[in-house]
C-alpha cells in the first residue's frame, strides 16, 4: 500500500496532510558556509565535518589577509595558536597522501606551512611524526638550495632515487599507525574557544 492509497483510506485532506506530515525527516542543511564560523557553532559540527570545517575557516581568513596585502602564513600566525597547528597537520597529511613528501614541496607554498604542522605533531606528543617532518624539511632545504624548485615538479621522472622517498616510506608507516582526523578533532573540541568568529 502506497500514500496514495492511503488518501482514499482517510476522512480528509486535513488528515492526509498530518500524516506526511509525521512521515517527513528532517536532515538539516547539507550546504552549511564554513567559511564564517562562530565558537559556539564550532560545538555543534559532527566529528566527521570538524576538521573541514575548521580548515574552511582558516582558509577564509587567510584570503581575507591575502585580499588586505597580508600573507597567509602572517595571518596564520595572527590566528589563535591552535589554529595554525590545525591547518599545517592537515595540509601536510592531505598533500603527503597525493604523493609524498615530494607532492607536498612541489608546492613551495606548501614549504612555508611545514613549521606549523611540526609544532603540530610537538603539541599533539606525536614525536615520530615530528621528527621525520623535520628531517623532510631539512632535506627540502638542501635539495632546494642544491637543485632549485624545479626538482620538486620533476620528482616524477625518476622517483626512486628523489632524496625524500626514504622519509615518505618512514612517515607512511607511522601515519598509518594513527587516526590523524580523530586526534584533530579531540584536539579543537579541547581548544574549541580558539576556533570560530
Amino acid at each position: 500500500m502506497g500514500l496514495y492509497d492511503l488518501k482514499d483510506k482517510t476522512e480528509s485532506e486535513e488528515e492526509l496532510d498530518r500524516l506526511l506530515e509525521s512521515l517527513s525527516v528532517d536532515v538539516g542543511d547539507n550546504n552549511i558556509d564554513y567559511r564564517e564560523l562562530t565558537i559556539e557553532q564550532i560545538n555543534e559540527i559532527s566529528s566527521d565535518d570538524l576538521v573541514k570545517a575548521v580548515c574552511i575557516w582558516i582558509e577564509q581568513k587567510m584570503e581575507d589577509g591575502i585580499e588586505e596585502g597580508i600573507e597567509k602564513t602572517d595571518t596564520l600566525s595572527g590566528l589563535p595558536e591552535p589554529c595554525g597547528l590545525v591547518y599545517g597537520i592537515k595540509l601536510l597529511v592531505d598533500e603527503f597522501e597525493k604523493n609524498g613528501f615530494n607532492k607536498f614541496y612541489e608546492n613551495s607554498q606548501n614549504a612555508q606551512f611545514v613549521d606549523f604542522a611540526i609544532e603540530g605533531f610537538r603539541e599533539l606528543k606525536e614525536y615520530e611524526l615530528l621528527e621525520i617532518t623535520e628531517r623532510s624539511r631539512e632535506s627540502y632545504q638542501k635539495l632546494l638550495a642544491k637543485h632549485g624548485e624545479e626538482y620538486f615538479s620533476r620528482f616524477m621522472l625518476d622517483y626512486g632515487n628523489n632524496a625524500l622517498t626514504d622519509l615518505d616510506y618512514e612517515f607512511e608507516t607511522e601515519i598509518s599507525k594513527k587516526d590523524i582526523n580523530r586526534l584533530l578533532v579531540n584536539y579543537i573540541r579541547g581548544h574549541s574557544d580558539d576556533f570560530g568568529d
